[in-house]
């Protein structure tokens, strides 16, 4: 549970004497705190004040493993429960889209998503007994004792003397999800039913957008940019198809993309749907033949976004505007340019701000 309390500061009062409130033991006479069994000291005294021990707020929410932090726009102070935190997962590092994302460019590191001490799931396992697995959909489903369980929707191309329960096409699977470390998770389970049974998702199934994740959540989006622009994923050898229409040359994209479902559900990880539409319209996505297709064009920019900076300039919930540094080429300047993200139900956080706007910002 995330709490706020308003006001530049906040002070929390426990019962005069010495008491124990889950692990924290107040002693009155000297006022010693004691955390499990271990005396600790705060950096501002706790005070008696008309017959009431007064703790600071960070103090004792910290005590009891909680997160604080300090909202500068409207005056709040946020604790974060130490539950809560386990279950905020940013989409960019939710370690089942990084797994699909890796299953056949980099098997290993999509296996280094999987705590094979819990699960056998399998990355060489599960590529070799497909041609093709692209993930469409993540949301949340369930919590349950710390984990985290999302249904993933996976498109699949399955090899022809495949025996499973996998189908040819739209897939569901679901996953669970554990924290190991600061910005680190990993699979669980997996399993073609559900694994947490009549649950919901409790709170809002995001947390709050860092200057890190900002950074990596646009170095992914832009990556998946990029790889749209460049035509998709091609077979290796195969010869580009081409076709004119209008007096303009136009290139079949590739298989993970070729579809209207297949485009969305990739640009849809990174980007919210009205940002996604705008670039399908600025790319110049057209269908033909029941494949798509964009004009046969190279493109580039100066712009390089391997080192970034990020700070955040003000934030909601569900709204978030971070100004960011981009390289220029290889020379030591940077340009400034501010993008938006937002948080959508049940997926999290995502950039706000089309691609074409990022570039057209930084030549100017």
């Amino acid at each position: 549970m995330i709490k706020k309390f308003s006001g530049k500061s906040f002070i929390s009062g426990v019962i005069v004497g010495s008491i124990m409130f889950s692990g924290i033991t107040y002693a009155a006479s000297g006022i010693k705190l004691i955390v499990d069994g271990k005396a600790v000291q705060s950096d501002v005294e706790p005070q008696i004040i008309n017959g009431r021990t007064m703790v600071p707020a960070r103090f004792l929410a910290e005590a009891l493993g909680a997160k604080v932090e300090w909202d500068e726009a409207n005056q709040t102070v946020v604790v974060i429960s130490k539950e809560q935190q386990n279950y905020d997962i940013p989409g960019n590092v939710n370690p089942v889209f990084v797994f699909f994302k890796y299953l056949f460019t980099d098997p290993e590191y999509a296996q280094s998503q999987v705590d094979y001490t819990k699960t056998t799931f399998n990355a060489d396992d599960f590529r070799d007994r497909v041609l093709q697995a692209n993930l469409t959909d993540l949301k949340e489903t369930g919590r349950e004792d710390g984990k985290v369980e999302f249904t993933a929707t996976i498109d699949v191309k399955l090899e022809r003397e495949y025996v499973g329960s996998l189908k040819e096409g739209l897939n569901e699977m679901y996953f669970l999800v554990e924290k190991t470390g600061e910005m680190a998770f990993k699979i669980v389970a997996e399993s073609t039913t559900p694994l947490i049974e009549d649950s919901e998702p409790e709170g809002d199934g995001f947390g709050k957008l860092t200057n890190e994740t900002s950074i990596l959540l646009v170095k992914d989006a832009l990556n998946a940019y990029w790889h749209l622009m460049g035509g998709g994923e091609q077979k290796d050898g195969a010869e580009i198809q081409t076709f004119v229409k209008g007096g303009k040359e136009y290139r079949y994209l590739g298989e993970n993309i070729d579809t209207w479902a297949e485009l969305r559900g990739f640009l849809g990880v990174f980007y919210t749907e009205q940002v996604v539409q705008q670039m399908i319209q600025d790319a110049g996505i057209i269908e033909a033949n029941g494949r798509l297709a964009q004009v046969n064009a190279d493109g580039g920019s100066l712009l390089n976004y391997g080192y970034l900076q990020s700070e955040e300039i003000k934030s909601t919930e569900t709204e978030a505007w971070f100004e960011f540094k981009f390289e220029i080429g290889d020379t030591t300047e940077f340009v400034p340019i501010q993008i938006a993200f937002k948080a959508e139900e049940k997926s999290g956080w995502k950039l706000n701000t089309t691609p074409r706007s990022i570039y057209q910002e930084g030549s100017k």
